[in-house]
């Protein structure tokens, strides 16, 4: 049933109604959350988008993806001190260089200094 709640085929709308009936059987399977999350997010819907990504992390915290997507989410909904600590969760996990980037855009325009913080983090 996992493949089936996906996006993969463009129909976030499909994958919503697909996830949502797996989280209705079983309300534990961080991975429908996180699926879900990414179809509202493809949506525009942040609000609901932020809502499943923490979810699936109360569920499996180590998801280092689903912490960056969180932050990303959190990013295009202005939050950006939220989404410059949910990043930073994503970094301790699995130092992305991806993660590490929408940090310092995040902490930047939340009006921090993060420079040195991106020097550090892409020296090598």
């Amino acid at each position: 049933m996992q493949t089936e709640c996906n996006n993969e085929d463009g129909s976030p709308d499909q994958a919503i109604i697909a996830c949502s009936q797996v989280i209705k059987v079983d309300s534990r399977a961080a991975w429908a959350y996180f699926k879900r999350g990414n179809a509202y997010q493809a949506k525009g819907e942040l609000d609901r988008a932020i809502a499943d990504y923490g979810k699936a992390l109360e569920l499996g915290p180590k998801n280092d993806v689903a912490w960056s997507l969180l932050g990303m989410a959190r990013y295009d909904a202005g939050d950006f001190m939220g989404a410059a600590a949910d990043l930073l969760q994503s970094i301790e996990i699995d130092e992305d260089a991806y993660a590490m980037l929408y940090r310092f855009l995040a902490r930047s325009r939340a009006g921090e200094a993060a420079e040195a913080e991106l020097e550090v983090n892409t020296a090598g």
